[in-house]
């Protein structure tokens, strides 16, 4: 499958072996791959305020 040999190219995939120009792969780390994208990015608290959306503009009180 070529997709996954541009994926081992470019290193996106899990490790790999190539053998009789077969990709294989240890189970292990294709869950341990699968997992490390399933799971949610790390935020910063330093800039944690960047991602928060912008406060409601407040109007001024009508008489």
């Amino acid at each position: 499958m070529k997709t996954h040999h541009n994926y081992r190219d470019k290193g996106i995939g899990p490790p790999s072996i190539n053998y009789r120009r077969r990709l294989i792969y240890k189970l292990a780390d294709v869950e341990a791959w699968l997992a490390k994208q399933l799971a949610p990015p790390a935020v910063d608290p330093e800039r944690a305020w960047e991602s928060r959306p912008p406060e409601p503009r407040r109007l001024p009180k009508r008489p």
